[in-house]
């Protein structure tokens, strides 16, 4: 079987996240889809600040080795980011089984971990982003078919 892969919800303050990947097993150089969601579990709105490129931060690890990353690079551009209470944002990427420099990556077990990027809104502090509102993280396995 190799179906999606999805992540126990994780939730911090109002916020509920998970993330998925289309199946569990891919071929080496296949695109990866991944999606990263956010529902506000809440009563109340939340607005928060994020980034205008980047709503959601990545990072893929290989035993514990940082093996490639996404996230920031947007500068100065900001957007306002509103979820109602009961509503879902989706958030999606594909990571290209590339590492920091840009290499193809071998064979094996991969851990992706994946968190929101908001701030600007009491409950959402300001930095920590990955400390706090992240997604449980999810393992897939690439391998030469």
């Amino acid at each position: 079987m190799n179906g999606p892969v999805v992540s126990t919800p994780r939730q911090f303050g109002s916020l509920e996240f998970t993330l998925s990947a289309t199946k569990a097993v891919y071929a080496r150089g296949e695109q990866v889809p991944l999606t990263f969601t956010v529902k506000n579990v809440g009563t109340q709105t939340i607005t928060a600040t994020i980034g205008a490129c980047d709503f959601f931060g990545t990072k893929v690890t290989q035993a514990g080795n940082l093996v490639w990353q996404k996230s920031g690079g947007c500068g100065a551009s900001t957007v306002q980011v509103t979820i109602m209470p009961g509503e879902t944002k989706t958030y999606s990427y594909a990571w290209d089984q590339k590492d920091l420099q840009g290499n193809s990556v071998g064979s094996g077990r991969y851990t992706i971990k994946s968190w929101f990027n908001g701030f600007n809104e009491p409950t959402l502090p300001a930095g920590n982003q990955e400390t706090n509102e992240f997604a449980n993280p999810i393992d897939i396995i690439i391998q030469t078919l």
